[in-house]
């Protein structure tokens, strides 16, 4: 009973990208058989922009071009509030410089300043994605914490 409890709190994230290894490495290492999260992959950016608008999603790890199109104009359409889904969520874009290094960081300047919450360049490790994950789930997680926090304080001032 523990373990599903556990579970159904599991953070949901919307792993977005053409390449089916790089979603799969993420599901297995973060994903049920790791026990931390609960992964959905989407194979188009449509896909993951249905899946957000859907469901309560923690986290979208997006590829810097899915389907042809640029996943930094999809960070856009979201944080625009052009894409019908939550506009503040937490976006990991991964880059592929495709072994250029100005490349990659004209990607990763890019994408930020699209409104990514964060960048990691492929070819992707569990190493170099871990932290990022955990980081913008540990902190969005707090943000929620303190959200509630003044809520309550708002709603219990009315009792006084």
């Amino acid at each position: 009973m523990h373990l599903q409890s556990c579970y159904a709190k599991a953070k949901h994230i919307v792993v977005a990208d053409g390449s089916a290894p790089y979603r799969s490495l993420i599901k297995v290492a973060f994903g049920s058989e790791g026990g931390w999260y609960n992964i959905t992959e989407a194979e188009h950016y449509r896909a993951a922009l249905s899946l957000l608008r859907a469901y309560k999603v923690h986290l979208l790890i997006l590829a810097d071009e899915i389907d042809g199109v640029s996943g930094i104009d999809v960070v856009h359409q979201i944080r625009s509030g052009q894409a019908g889904c939550k506009p503040d969520i937490p976006i990991i874009v991964l880059t592929d410089p495709k072994g250029i290094a100005s490349l990659g960081a004209a990607l990763h300047d890019e994408a930020m300043a699209a409104g990514a919450t964060a960048c990691v360049s492929k070819p992707l490790s569990i190493k170099q994605l871990a932290p990022p994950i955990f980081s913008v789930l540990h902190h969005h997680q707090a943000i929620g914490a303190v959200r509630d926090q003044k809520r309550n304080r708002v709603s219990g001032a009315e009792y006084l």
